[in-house]
């Protein structure tokens, strides 16, 4: 069988990552998809303060390790 796309979520400014199940759920319901979802540094659980720049750097890391998986 084919492998299964990954979905990235990037939760918004005011979410968190306890916020995004319930949708990633839905979605996954309708689109046979894999989910990557991360928690920036400041928000949830994660350490460090939120910042653009912070979100960037952990954006391009979650990217950078799913285009490094070949499952």
């Amino acid at each position: 069988t084919e492998p299964l796309a990954t979905l990235l979520f990037l939760h918004g400014n005011q979410g968190d990552l306890m916020d995004t199940f319930t949708a990633v759920n839905g979605w996954q319901n309708h689109m046979p998809v894999n989910a990557f979802v991360i928690s920036y540094r400041g928000f949830g659980f994660s350490n460090g303060s939120p910042s653009m720049h912070g979100i960037r750097m952990d954006s391009q890391a979650a990217l950078n390790y799913i285009l490094t998986r070949s499952e």
